[in-house]
């Protein structure tokens, strides 16, 4: 796989005993990388992602019910504007907007999504409706006076 150094897209789906060995950095360039449908495998390997830290603009994880731990160095992913998690149930616990200690490997990625939710947009949502609801008491408790 490593002298696949054109390679921009990357699907890897439905390999229900794949594991990942650890084996020389990819100097892949991958724009987009989706892994999906992949039981036994637990973390996304560094070696696979490593080459791929300016030009990786999406990334999906579906359906991967060991996947429990993503590599520190996706905190220095400059271009990638989307992380996508979908049926990764351990990985999801360890990923808690802004209160898990693994929070900052994600934190930089303008559009995260985890079980078809934007939790960044969602956060902020939540924050606007909570704005609108004090804003309108003001404004009903100014009325009254």
């Amino acid at each position: 796989m490593k002298h696949l150094t054109a390679l921009q897209d990357l699907n890897i789906s439905g390999c229900e005993i794949l594991h990942f060995d650890d084996q020389d950095s990819c100097e892949f360039r991958l724009q987009k990388l989706v892994l999906c449908f992949l039981a036994a495998v637990e973390e996304l390997p560094e070696w696979l992602i490593k080459g791929s830290a300016e030009t990786l603009k999406n990334l999906k994880l579906e359906f991967c019910p060991a996947l429990n731990e993503l590599p520190a160095s996706l905190q220095n992913f400059s271009s990638l504007q989307e992380l996508q998690i979908l049926s990764c149930p351990q990985l999801v616990e360890k990923y808690e907007p802004e209160t898990d200690d693994d929070w900052y490997k994600i934190a930089h990625i303008p559009k995260v999504i985890v079980d078809n939710v934007d939790i960044k947009t969602a956060q902020t949502s939540v924050l606007c409706v909570v704005s609108s609801l004090m804003f309108a008491s003001v404004l009903e408790f100014l009325k009254l006076i």
